[in-house]
């Protein structure tokens, strides 16, 4: 048995998953589908995140998403079908918790050029430029030019409306846990 090493150019990647690095967070999505995707092989730099998965799903079955569904993915078919302009997904959402607990941990927006870290109640938000795969920059207050002063307000109240539905779903999914019958042993 030998480990499984990971590098970048020769170099060791710092963090990896369960980390709010880039890579923690980045991670290739590789599609099969022979009779839906028109041309294999394509590499597509659009971002996806886990909860277009049910959507996903629902569209290539003819599933219809349940009426109470809480999350706010979007189906990739038109990306796997070589139509990307008809989806359109300007930034994807991370929450990390080791605990669990929705009131720990951290929590992220990203587009394809800056990300949003903060801890869950959106204190130490930090800015951070990426002109590719793993090279991040963290940008300072005062270092940030107005574009990236109004992105970065711009995911400030992004993750405050999605820490509501964050809180509130973890106690439905906790709630639901706890109404569970139990079985008696005898």
């Amino acid at each position: 048995d030998k480990p499984i090493v990971t590098s970048w150019n020769g170099t060791k990647v710092a963090g990896g998953k369960g980390t709010m690095t880039d890579a923690g967070t980045r991670v290739p999505l590789i599609a099969s589908w022979p009779a839906g995707i028109k041309q294999p092989g394509r590499v597509v730099d659009d971002l996806v995140e886990f909860c277009d998965v049910m959507p996903t799903l629902c569209e290539v079955t003819g599933a219809k998403l349940p009426s109470n569904y809480p999350g706010d993915g979007s189906s990739i078919v038109p990306v796997l079908q070589d139509n990307a302009s008809a989806r359109k997904k300007d930034w994807i959402y991370i929450w990390y918790s080791r605990s669990g607990h929705s009131d720990q941990g951290q929590v992220m927006v990203r587009n394809k050029q800056y990300s949003l870290l903060a801890k869950t109640d959106g204190s130490n938000a930090r800015l951070t430029r990426y002109k590719g795969p793993f090279d991040g920059e963290k940008l300072e207050g005062s270092t940030l030019s107005q574009p990236e002063s109004a992105i970065k307000r711009q995911f400030e109240a992004t993750l405050a409306r999605l820490a509501k539905s964050r809180l509130l779903s973890v106690s439905n999914e906790i709630r639901v846990k706890l109404q569970k019958p139990r079985r008696n042993k005898q």
